[in-house]
């Protein structure tokens, strides 16, 4: 159950991403799966697209990395309130609404039921030990 529980919680339910990372675990796995293999799952799966998240990142403009990166910090439910544009450094909230447009649009954010945050669990988890 604490395997499972893992696993979900890294990769919040999406199918794709839960057989991404328990394939990842399970090829470090001796015989049986344990946390520390979802972790270096993980982390196995960041590594074989580091170089792709680095790339999509620096193509961003300056107001999308900022949305974006605060936004894998932390899931959103007012993105263009004074303190979440405080909180990245964007100048308005007009500036958010646009960078949210194209990252939405690009699928790297998603929003659902009022909650705005980054769609790929693997690309989070990047940015936030990048």
């Amino acid at each position: 159950m604490a395997i499972r529980n893992e696993i979900l919680g890294l990769t919040y339910p999406v199918p794709n991403d839960i057989q991404r990372l328990a394939y990842e675990a399970w090829a470090l796995a001796d015989r049986r799966i344990s946390v520390e293999e979802v972790v270096r799952g993980m982390e196995e799966a960041i590594s074989h697209q580091a170089s792709n998240y680095a790339s999509v990142l620096s193509r961003l403009t300056a107001n999308q990395r900022k949305v974006l990166i605060a936004l894998a910090q932390a899931i959103e439910r007012a993105p263009y309130s004074a303190a979440f544009v405080s909180r990245t450094s964007v100048a308005n909230a007009s500036s958010v609404k646009k960078a949210l447009t194209v990252l939405e649009t690009t699928e790297f954010l998603v929003e659902h039921g009022g909650l705005w945050s980054v769609d790929d669990p693997f690309f989070r988890t990047w940015m936030l030990q990048t």
